[in-house]
């Protein structure tokens, strides 16, 4: 892997790269140093509805994480056989790490891809909750407040739900 901080800069005519100094890349791209605060991983997303998983099968239930500093970055992809027998709001347990809310309340944006939802979704994301959970919400035409809470009945037995967000971890 190559640890590469990349800038774009608008109306500059071109990107400016920073690299990490020292540089942890060695011989061939080979790593000869660690990064400090650095980890990467796989974690194992679940579906739960109502703080529930009874009778949830996947045909799909992958993730994987980026650890930099306090930064965490998860990715997820589950896609159900079946959505089980519990009833409720929708959250992802098992994220791999704490997830620190203050002061910067971070971890609200996610990029998700959904597929075979039964509600008419114009847009979801995943927020980072502060039981160490992702909070999943949907946009619909009906939504006039603002997003709301994805539950049970917005997902058929079948769906597809994948994406990632970043969140702060606590400090120490």
């Amino acid at each position: 892997r190559e640890f590469l901080a990349f800038l774009a800069l608008a109306g500059c005519g071109g990107n400016v790269d920073y690299e990490l100094q020292p540089s942890p890349k060695g011989t061939g791209g080979a790593l000869y140093a660690p990064v400090p605060g650095y980890g990467d991983g796989n974690w194992i997303p679940v579906l739960m509805f109502g703080g529930l998983s009874t009778g949830i099968t996947y045909e799909i239930q992958k993730g994987f994480y980026v650890r930099l500093g306090r930064q965490v970055t998860v990715w997820f992809n589950i896609q159900l056989t079946s959505k089980g027998s519990d009833v409720g709001v929708a959250k992802l347990n098992g994220i791999p790490s704490d997830i620190e809310l203050e002061p910067l309340d971070a971890g609200k944006f996610a990029a998700i891809v959904w597929s075979n939802i039964t509600t008419a979704i114009f847009g979801m994301y995943a927020s980072a909750a502060s039981d160490n959970t992702l909070s999943l919400f949907k946009i619909t035409a009906a939504t006039a407040v603002g997003p709301a809470a994805v539950t049970d009945a917005d997902l058929a037995d079948t769906c597809s739900i994948s994406g990632c967000v970043s969140y702060i971890m606590p400090p120490g």
